[in-house]
């Protein structure tokens, strides 16, 4: 993925995902990789509001090139980042959108807020709307920072479903440290709910942010 910097307060998101599913069993052992949703996005910033406050706001759309032949790989995707599942599956396009407001205190405390739409259109199938929602709490000291979040996806489009089934909850704890121009990092996430946690115990990943001027 990709954040570029247009001006002080529009952005540029680019993001190619990629799903790998490994398998090994009794009577099944093979791997696969599939190339995701490509998302093209943008980003537009209120700085300053106060000198600690910051709204954002995000539109984007991710075109379905995602092969249809590889689920296995999908499926990894769909359970591991259930907030994200449209990245991979096969057959859909996506229209997200949506915005935050962040604080920062001097003490190097922050608080972020985000709530984010995303209107999935498959080819084959009924549309549905999903609602993504985060609130992040995470401290900053010197080179480090970490912090803790609670994230939920909620279906919108279902008048069936109790608030319970149209939702999925997680708690994600990450931290990363800055070398400067190279900023590594983990995350690891727990499902809150038992629809996800009869199947997933945690998910956890590294990542590696590079800054160029």
């Amino acid at each position: 993925s990709g954040y570029i910097e247009a001006t002080d307060q529009l952005a540029v998101i680019v993001e190619f995902p990629i799903a790998n599913a490994d398998i090994e069993g009794t009577f099944t052992d093979y791997s696969e990789t599939s190339f995701g949703n490509l998302y093209l996005g943008m980003e537009y910033k209120i700085a300053n509001l106060d000198e600690t406050r910051a709204g954002v706001f995000r539109l984007g759309f991710r075109p379905p090139i995602a092969s249809d032949e590889k689920y296995a790989a999908a499926e990894v995707n769909y359970i591991g980042l259930y907030d994200r599942f449209e990245a991979v599956y096969p057959d859909l396009s996506t229209i997200a959108g949506g915005g935050g407001y962040h604080w920062r205190m001097d003490n190097g405390f922050g608080i972020d807020a985000d709530v984010n739409g995303a209107l999935m259109l498959p080819g084959d199938g009924d549309k549905e709307l999903f609602m993504d929602y985060n609130l992040t709490f995470w401290l900053t000291q010197q080179q480090f920072r970490g912090g803790l979040g609670f994230a939920g996806r909620m279906l919108m489009t279902e008048d069936d479903l109790d608030f319970s089934e149209r939702t999925i909850h997680q708690l994600g704890f990450f931290g990363s440290y800055d070398f400067g121009q190279f900023r590594p990092g983990v995350h690891f996430r727990l499902p809150v709910d038992d629809d996800l946690s009869d199947i997933l115990n945690f998910t956890w990943g590294i990542s590696l942010m590079a800054e160029f001027e």
